[in-house]
């Protein structure tokens, strides 16, 4: 059961150049499932694919996509389509933080980040409904969200705070909106994890954010992406609209 019946899936995963979701990709396809892999780094999103390729032949579609705008996330799914026909899963990881105060969050930086962390979220989700309707065969969608947009960031980074938060809320209304068509929405919400992301600078910030959780460490991107894995599993076909916390405890 460990697998959770990966083999034969088509699953799309976001953001799967480094970080979550390069380990979601690395896994999925570790347990059996065909994959459509998008990142804006183009160089990196290339070697993780390279490192996915093994005898039997099977080998992830790999598109350069800017999530926030529509034309590439329209061309993504019209790879994901072309190649498999379908996607069962989505799990989406893109994102992007910069820590900042009030004063120094520009309209131009304060559009970016909702650009990338929320209007991408939107795009892909629309993208993915349409597509999940028309095969008529539902899926499942899990969105990584952050316990900043349940509780507000530690760091000052309202715009990131506040892009989560409308995450959640979203894909809580996609839930009952998919539900229907044998859509599943759901979000892993993480605390403090050991990404370039969270761009930690001194040992001393990095015990900081350790500290916060209960069990005394940091987490790691395998620890979102086996959350992240469950939801969009058969193992999860009761579950929809949640928001299951992957933090070590750091809020409970």
């Amino acid at each position: 059961m460990s697998a959770w019946g990966w083999n034969g899936k088509v699953v799309l995963v976001t953001g799967a150049a480094s970080g979550v979701g390069r380990a979601a990709a690395r896994t999925l396809h570790e347990r059996g499932a065909d994959l459509v892999l998008c990142d804006i780094r183009e160089d990196l999103l290339a070697e993780a694919v390279l490192g996915m390729c093994p005898g039997d032949g099977r080998r992830p579609a790999a598109v350069k996509v800017d999530i926030s705008q529509e034309d590439d996330v329209h061309r993504l799914f019209e790879r994901a389509e072309s190649e498999f026909g379908r996607i069962d899963a989505m799990i989406h990881c893109a994102a992007v933080c910069e820590p900042g105060k009030i004063e120094d969050i520009t309209t131009e930086r304060w559009e970016r980040i909702i650009g990338i962390n929320l209007k991408g979220t939107f795009l892909l989700c629309r993208h993915a409904f349409a597509l999940m309707r028309k095969t008529g065969r539902g899926g499942a969608i899990v969105n990584i969200a952050s316990i900043a947009g349940e509780t507000g960031s530690v760091r000052p980074c309202a715009d990131y705070a506040a892009a989560k938060g409308g995450v959640i809320a979203m894909s809580k209304s996609l839930a009952r909106e998919g539900a229907k068509d044998g859509i599943r929405v759901n979000v892993v919400s993480p605390g403090p994890v050991d990404t370039p992301m969270l761009n930690i600078r001194t040992e001393q910030e990095r015990r900081n954010f350790a500290g916060r959780s209960l069990l005394g460490r940091m987490g790691t991107p395998q620890d979102i992406c086996e959350g992240a894995l469950f939801l969009a599993s058969d193992a999860a076909s009761w579950i929809t609209g949640e928001v299951l916390r992957v933090n070590g405890g750091s809020l409970i």
